[in-house]
């Protein structure tokens, strides 16, 4: 299941760890606003993998962008749950009928390229 919008503080079991380092920035009180785009869920309603639209920093620098590569992707691999970004060139050529990359393939070599397939 995919849940949208939700909350990094709920993708993060309620807590952020004590462990984590944020160098004295108010992680909690981020993580309590902001939203993951799609969190995917299993069948105990646990996050697994949280997937977001990022196509790097060439044409423009948005906040929300510079803080979910700052604090979310390590916050999350931190607690275990997978993040994966994707580009708008890759998601318009998954959409493409004519293309040969699917959403099943692009997963498996985020999978491959980290070693967790």
């Amino acid at each position: 299941r995919v849940i949208p919008f939700m909350s990094v503080l709920c993708v993060c079991g309620g807590e952020v760890p004590e462990t984590f380092s944020s160098n004295g920035f108010d992680l909690r009180a981020w993580a309590k606003v902001n939203k993951c785009l799609f969190t995917v869920v299993d069948e105990d309603d646990e996050p697994r993998m949280v997937l977001e639209f990022f196509s790097g920093f060439s044409t423009s620098v948005e906040n929300v962008d510079v803080e979910h590569q700052r604090y979310l992707k390590p916050l999350l691999n931190h607690v275990g749950i997978r993040y994966i970004t994707i580009s708008h060139a890759d998601f318009d050529e998954i959409l493409n009928p004519h293309s040969s990359l699917d959403f099943i393939s692009f997963l498996k070599d985020h999978f491959e390229e980290s070693g967790e397939y």
